[in-house]
């Protein structure tokens, strides 16, 4: 069979027409998303859940001081104005101050020159009132990120990690995510 086009080029008609009706529909209906791209050579990118792509950490240093990990997959970042975090649930216990590192300057393209942590980094903080505390105490870090190679951005997260103040150390399983 030969397709004529107005340029001439016979074979690549003919090639990309055998390529096209040599894919059955029942392939395509059984494949997963994006692997009708990995047939024609190209890998289809996934944003990762925002578990996945940022996640965070907390241990005590002694009953005043705390150091908060947020670890960011490459290629995600997190909005500086978007990060906080709070102690909630114990009596008398409050965080007095957070020292958040220095942020870069980026032209998001919804907000302008924004902030943002683009790689992981370390908040340190300093804790009132936890000194003669021995129950767990609950911090809560609220963050909202994009995944810089589509630009999709994440509605905001909350993270509550548990924390023993006997031994510094986050109780139960990895923190939990959740958004507000």
């Amino acid at each position: 069979m030969t397709i004529t086009s107005p340029t001439g080029h016979h074979a690549i008609w003919g090639a990309m027409l055998f390529v096209v009706c040599g894919i059955h529909s029942q392939d395509l209906s059984a494949a997963e998303p994006g692997s009708v791209n990995a047939l024609f050579g190209k890998k289809t990118v996934e944003p990762l859940p925002p578990e996945q792509a940022f996640q965070v950490s907390a241990r005590l240093i002694d009953p005043g001081k705390i150091n908060v990990l947020f670890t960011l997959k490459p290629d995600y970042y997190l909005y500086k104005d978007k990060v906080s975090l709070e102690i909630k649930g114990s009596p008398g216990v409050r965080l007095l101050r957070a020292d958040y590192p220095a942020a870069i300057t980026k032209q998001d393209k919804s907000f302008g020159p924004t902030q943002v942590y683009p790689k992981s980094f370390e908040v340190h903080g300093l804790i009132a009132g936890n000194e003669k505390n021995s129950s767990p105490i609950t911090l809560v870090a609220r963050y909202q990120g994009c995944f810089e190679t589509l630009g999709v951005c994440y509605p905001p997260q909350t993270s509550e990690i548990k924390l023993n103040p006997v031994n510094g150390m986050a109780s139960g399983k990895l923190p939990e995510k959740k958004q507000p």
